[in-house]
């Protein structure tokens, strides 16, 4: 359970890059004594980190034991929270998001209603949490988050356009792989 020792230690154990790993930080506190004074104590300790990388914004770790799964940990991706057109539904929406997760998984994880990882008991846990958005995807602008080089792909039957890292570029270009837009269903075709 995080309690307000533990709250204290984390919050004293992390060295902030920016003033939103602190604001990250207060409202997971926020949203614990949310959590408490909803379903009571019981919400086992977990962990909290600001290393995901790439496009995701938020992950939440479990191991199972037996039937039950442990939160293991909660990992929020620092490069997409910074973006400063990011920030604001980073705070109000992702972090609640993963939080909701650690509650399904850390208090009801035996319980049927809470087994689907978005399903009708994560989106009633969002809505007990004040997050009426509950929409399993993010829409932020995820450019300053990603490394590598990225090469412009288009599909050749409705002409949609993605971007694909060099590992799958590579993939393509030794014909490892073709994929589909997930649209139409045409082939996706390099456009550089």
């Amino acid at each position: 359970m995080l309690n307000d020792d533990l709250m204290g230690q984390m919050l004293a154990g992390l060295r902030p890059k920016s003033g939103n790993r602190s604001k990250a930080m207060a409202r997971i506190e926020e949203l614990h004594k949310r959590t408490v004074s909803l379903y009571g104590e019981g919400l086992p300790r977990f962990k909290v980190e600001f290393n995901l990388r790439g496009r995701t914004a938020g992950m939440m770790h479990s191991v199972r034991i037996g039937e039950d799964y442990e939160v293991e940990k909660v990992r929020f991706n620092e490069a997409i929270m910074n973006t400063p057109a990011n920030t604001d539904q980073f705070l109000a929406r992702t972090v609640p998001h993963e939080f909701a997760h650690a509650v399904q998984y850390g208090l009801f994880n035996g319980e049927a209603e809470y087994r689907q990882a978005h399903g009708k008991g994560w989106r009633n846990i969002m809505r007990d949490l004040g997050v009426e958005d509950v929409t399993r995807c993010h829409t932020y602008d995820t450019k300053a988050a990603r490394r590598g080089n990225y090469y412009p792909y288009k599909c050749d039957g409705c002409g949609y356009e993605t971007e694909f890292s060099q590992r799958r570029h590579n993939k393509v270009l030794r014909g490892q792989s073709l994929y589909g837009c997930g649209k139409c269903g045409g082939a996706l075709v390099c456009a550089a």
